[in-house]
């Protein structure tokens, strides 16, 4: 069936700094690591929209922007701090309350590994204590 609509789109993915090959820095250090944020990314999603329309003959407003579970969050929170960049956003249970210091993220993997032998929990815990030494001491 026609209805006469004429659809002409792209779909474009960015990749969120830090992640995959978007490493701005050599090294992980934590004066390098503060850029790794969600307001730096949403000016990233900002800028790159504004050069790719740049490289169009005829820009586009016509931006539609979507996102699940954190990306969910991060395109509301882009069509309200960017709202002329795009023309919606679509978050899909994108969350709503996020919570700052959540310290029960891991609680189901350590009371898993409590259930385990040979102190499993304990150990990723010393490793995980290693790990964020290493990082904010070097």
């Amino acid at each position: 069936m026609d209805f006469g609509i004429q659809y002409n789109a792209t779909l474009l993915t960015l990749e969120h700094r830090y992640y995959g090959d978007s490493q701005p820095f050599g090294t992980w250090t934590p004066e390098n690591l503060k850029y790794l944020n969600t307001t730096e990314a949403l000016a990233d999603t900002a800028e790159f929209i504004s050069w790719y329309n740049s490289t169009l003959t005829k820009p586009t407003e016509n931006w539609l922007i979507i996102g699940g579970s954190y990306p969910g969050a991060f395109v509301a929170w882009f069509k309200h701090m960017y709202p002329d960049h795009v023309k919606a956003a679509w978050s899909s249970s994108g969350v709503i309350d996020p919570i700052q210091k959540f310290t029960d993220f891991d609680l189901d993997i350590y009371l898993s590994t409590a259930k385990s032998f040979n102190n499993c929990s304990e150990r990723i815990a010393m490793w995980t204590t290693d790990i964020e030494r290493i990082i904010t001491q070097g």
